[in-house]
């Protein structure tokens, strides 16, 4: 049949997962975005192709270094060390998703090899032993935030519960999605916050945001000389090679101080008709509509 470019597009704002995939079933749309638990049922509707994509976006447990315990470098590795990503990545996920300790996907130039998804791999006896040498083998209690969206609910009870196991208390505060930005970065509300990464263009961008003393999304302030340096580094290189060695670097430096935890990189699930064809999804998590097309 012919293939040709879509002259027009019609975008729907579905919210309702649950009315996407009745949309999908029904024809009424050529393509949309689903849930993880939903890639299995889209698989078996007729003329259906579900695309699962890896981007930027990646799960992760925020610390504010400045609160609670945070300060200490093996209190944070601790809580990597508490973390199932495993777990998580079954049973919240379908599977739809990949253990990880960094912030950017393996295949992404950015990504460092050197720090597999395993490397803090799930060990509570390692947890309670750094916290016991951190002086906290009684464990402590924070605040956690989490926005009050279903993926993000299961997720934050998920990582409070293991880190119960280990003896951390996370107090769960629920806030509303659309007010999780200005209540945990501008207003430095709550120790931590259990949420979404959206990814950046550029990594040195993420880096910047997340990491640097004066990044928007780095309430608590805290980075390293090292990790300034080696961010400054990469801005200031024209050369991609060095900019990528310096940009690896830097991810070697928050991996290994723990500045967060990371917890899977959540890949984009798409289904679409068997009339789509040159779906492409950009490592940012856009669609590149360039490529789109239908057949007649």
């Amino acid at each position: 049949r012919e293939v040709v470019g879509a002259r027009n597009l019609e975008v729907r704002i579905l919210p309702d997962d649950v009315t996407r995939m009745n949309a999908l079933r029904t024809n009424e749309v050529d393509m949309a975005l689903l849930a993880p638990r939903q890639a299995a049922e889209a698989e078996g509707l007729p003329g259906m192709i579900v695309h699962r994509e890896a981007t930027l976006t990646y799960l992760v447990l925020y610390l504010n270094r400045a609160r609670s315990a945070f300060g200490d470098t093996r209190v944070r590795q601790a809580l990597n060390y508490a973390i199932n990503r495993q777990a998580i990545t079954d049973g919240i996920y379908f599977g739809n998703a990949i253990p990880t300790v960094q912030q950017f996907p393996e295949g992404y130039y950015a990504y460092n090899a050197d720090y597999p998804g395993d490397h803090y791999a799930y060990d509570p006896q390692r947890a309670r032993d750094l916290l016991a040498e951190a002086g906290l083998a009684g464990g402590f209690e924070f605040e956690m935030l989490v926005p009050s969206l279903s993926t993000f609910v299961q997720a934050g009870e998920a990582v409070q519960q293991m880190l119960a196991e280990v003896g951390i208390t996370a107090h769960i505060r629920s806030v509303e999605a659309a007010q999780t930005a200005d209540i945990y970065y501008a207003q430095q509300q709550g120790d931590g916050l259990v949420a979404q990464w959206g990814g950046r263009p550029d990594p040195s961008m993420t880096i910047g945001l997340q990491f640097t003393g004066n990044g928007f999304s780095n309430p608590g302030r805290h980075t390293t000389p090292r990790l300034e340096e080696l961010h400054r580094a990469a801005l200031d290189s024209l050369d991609p090679e060095v900019r990528a060695e310096r940009i690896h670097e830097a991810v070697g430096e928050l991996v290994d101080q723990a500045f967060q935890v990371p917890i899977v990189n959540d890949l984009a699930v798409f289904a679409t008709s068997d009339r789509i064809v040159g779906f492409e999804l950009l490592v940012t998590g856009q669609i590149n509509y360039g490529t789109l097309g239908m057949r007649r």
